[in-house]
């Protein structure tokens, strides 16, 4: 998926250009941002393999052999549940790195099962443990809120 026009609204003041590297950088957090990874089954925009047993692999369609392009999904083979997300990392556009995210602990909230502990690492060095304390979903919001536009129709950008 092409990023408009190489374009970023930075804490939702201005419009600036990307290129190169940064440019790269977001493309690549924008395509692997984890809700569109869940559903990758649901979007043409990506193809869904089985390289190994309890491996899932989500590849760009346009670019399926590049490794910039796929992530890989080690699962459980009891509960099928993601163990290890595994990726190419543009953090450093001219040093890509290999990223992992380790993932334990899973409980159930509101029917859905959520890890409460991820582990990050790039090329093998822990550089975050993360414990998640408390989780509550769509808490406080109303099918009246989510359905709620702006008067002018413009997005509500707030500093």
């Amino acid at each position: 998926m092409a990023w408009p026009a190489g374009k970023i609204l930075p804490g939702g003041k201005a419009v600036i250009s990307l290129s190169g590297g940064e440019l790269s950088f977001a493309q690549k957090q924008h395509r692997d941002f984890p809700l569109r990874i869940w559903l990758a089954d649901r979007d043409a925009a990506f193809d869904v393999t089985s390289p190994a047993p309890n491996v899932l692999r989500i590849s760009g369609r346009e670019y399926p052999d590049d490794p910039i392009h796929r992530i890989d999904l080690t699962l459980d083979p009891h509960s099928a549940l993601p163990l290890v997300e595994r990726t190419l990392s543009l953090a450093i556009p001219d040093s890509p790195s290999w990223f992992e995210t380790r993932l334990s602990d899973w409980t159930s909230v509101d029917g859905l099962r959520l890890p409460r502990r991820s582990e990050v690492f790039s090329d093998g060095t822990r550089l975050a443990a993360i414990t998640v304390v408390s989780t509550r979903l769509n808490s406080g919001l109303s099918i009246e809120d989510l359905a709620a536009k702006p008067s002018n129709l413009k997005p509500i950008l707030e500093p």
